[in-house]
């Protein structure tokens, strides 16, 4: 399996957005996934972004927000997905676990580890 999408993204702000994600799910075994996955993100600036005291004191609109500046970020990482197929005792109703690891970096300096667990399923209460 291939998982792909882009997608495109503007506003009146100036902003203009580009991504591209790819993912590619492998079964080890009918119950483990092994997901390897790919992220692309480019935006333009914000027409009124700045850097810090870099604004015009007489501006009527104005950001030093760097989620609006210019910048490309890359995500890349790899899940591991746990699906049994069987209920695990009475009271856990159990489908899926995953764990998912991604290292993400951005070309004004901000980067990140991200360690992620997704858990499918119930907890059924004991009734008094």
């Amino acid at each position: 399996i291939l998982r792909a999408y882009y997608r495109w993204y503007w506003d009146n702000y100036g902003i203009r957005a580009h991504t591209f994600d790819l993912e590619t799910p492998v079964k080890l075994t009918p119950a483990f996934t092994l997901s390897p996955f790919f992220r692309a993100y480019t935006q333009t600036a914000s027409k009124y972004f700045q850097p810090y005291q870099g604004h015009a004191l007489a501006a009527d609109y104005y950001t030093s927000d760097y989620d609006l500046s210019a910048f490309q970020s890359l995500k890349v990482g790899v899940g591991l997905r746990f699906a049994p197929f069987k209920r695990l005792g009475k009271r856990i109703d159990f489908n899926a676990v995953e764990l998912r690891y991604a290292f993400y970096s951005r070309t004004d300096g901000l980067s990140a580890h991200m360690l992620t667990m997704l858990w499918e399923g119930s907890w059924k209460r004991k009734r008094p």
